[in-house]
């Protein structure tokens, strides 16, 4: 409710944003006890047809709140569904153009001293061990195992990186080629190992590791693992003939990073690696390559965490909107090398969310694009929005299922 609060300020308002949270004791209707939380801002606000239906599954105030704004519309209907959970509940009162006040009321138990007792060990010890291993960026640096890592695509960095604290590993990002070279020359010296899209606007894979080589002192040499989309026979030869030292086809599997890491990285000090986890495959769709959107592709790349696939998922569906737009834009123009480009990206998020159907599109026009068939781009095209808005119809509905009454 903070985040909404935030979120929606009304930005073309000369008056101070203001955001109010209070908790405070209440009698509830059935004079019982209870903690009140409120919630006030005094952002846009919103007509009484929208209250009438906000905590719907997917409502936003119009269409045009979800592009301006972000989000899936979910929020509030999970919200309403944990508050009623705990016995509680949620309502709102808004005036568009003036803010909003939300309310929760939730119910509690008069608990006598004694029966107040510490966590279970067992619950303290699943506390503390929440991120076994994972070291700080400063700890990685000092045990000289930092990791660098060179990708364009959102969704891939928030995957990889998610991957490397899995695996006990701190890592830096760089949103493409060009910014990961600034990175290294400004201390060549403070990574171990590179991880490196091939791919990338402004500076690809294959420039940033010629860049890099052409750089480095005598005698020294930093491991560059090239990790693509192009899982194509002889793919792993050419990394390594322009100066790539190993080769990791996306999206990057748990079972492989690994043993890759250990290969390539200086032995770990005492307490900053962590054990690979086992991470458990839920039953595979019935034919992956062209499921609209398979729910344990995420789970086999980063467990099963429902509230990090959530975050991913999310970041997902507005990134790939926008580089549906563009594709569309790009074919209507003519352009087919930034139509293929936009296309690899789009590719490879949605492979790595599990959107197979809209990945096996986005890699027919990345082939396309590439060969400058501009007929067979603009033909592909007109097919890309359905192809997106089934993907992201499947994701919405499986982050939050609807009830049937």
């Amino acid at each position: 409710l903070l985040g909404n609060a935030v979120k929606f300020i009304n930005t073309a308002s000369t008056v101070a944003a203001r955001v109010v949270l209070r908790a405070e004791a209440c009698i509830r209707a059935d004079s019982s006890p209870g903690l009140r939380l409120s919630v006030q801002d005094n952002g846009i606000g919103m007509p009484p047809e929208v209250v009438a239906k906000l905590f719907q599954p997917f409502t936003q105030a119009d269409e045009s709140t979800a592009r301006k704004f972000g989000g899936t519309g979910l929020g509030l209907s999970i919200s309403q569904r944990l508050v009623e959970l705990m016995g509680g509940r949620i309502s709102v009162e808004s005036t568009a153009g003036v803010g909003s006040e939300f309310v929760v009321e939730l119910p509690l138990e008069a608990c006598e001293p004694e029966r107040i007792q510490a966590p279970p060990l067992a619950l303290a010890e699943r506390r503390s061990r929440q991120r076994p291993g994972a070291p700080t960026v400063e700890e990685a640096l000092q045990a000289k195992r930092l990791i660098l890592v060179a990708e364009d695509n959102q969704t891939n960095r928030d995957v990889i990186q998610e991957q490397l604290r899995l695996l006990g590993h701190a890592c830096e990002m760089a949103d493409d080629g060009a910014i990961a070279l600034k990175m290294w020359q400004a201390n060549p010296h403070r990574y171990a190992l590179l991880l490196s899209d091939c791919h990338m606007p402004n500076l690809d894979g294959f420039g940033l590791t010629q860049a890099i080589r052409t750089l480095e002192a005598a005698g020294t040499r930093m491991p560059i693992i090239a990790i693509t989309a192009n899982a194509m026979q002889g793919e792993a030869e050419r990394c390594r003939e322009r100066g790539m030292d190993d080769y990791l086809s996306k999206p990057l599997r748990m079972n492989e990073l690994a043993p890759m890491l250990d290969k390539w990285l200086p032995e770990a000090l005492d307490g900053h690696a962590a054990e690979a986890p086992r991470i458990e495959a839920s039953e595979p769709v019935t034919d992956p390559d062209f499921a609209i959107w398979d729910p344990a592709m995420l789970t086999s790349l980063v467990g099963d965490n429902p509230g990090i696939h959530k975050r991913f998922l999310e970041k997902f569906l507005v990134n790939a909107e926008k580089q549906v737009s563009e594709i569309a834009l790009a074919a209507a123009a003519g352009d087919t090398t930034t139509l293929a480009n936009i296309a690899h990206t789009l590719k490879s998020g949605a492979r790595s969310v599990g959107a197979q159907r809209l990945g096996g599109l986005c890699q027919a026009l990345e082939t396309a694009g590439r060969a400058g068939e501009l007929a067979t781009c603009r033909d592909l095209a007109t097919g890309l929005d359905a192809g997106f808005g089934e993907a992201a119809a499947a994701i919405k509905n499986g982050l939050l299922p609807v009830t049937k009454q």
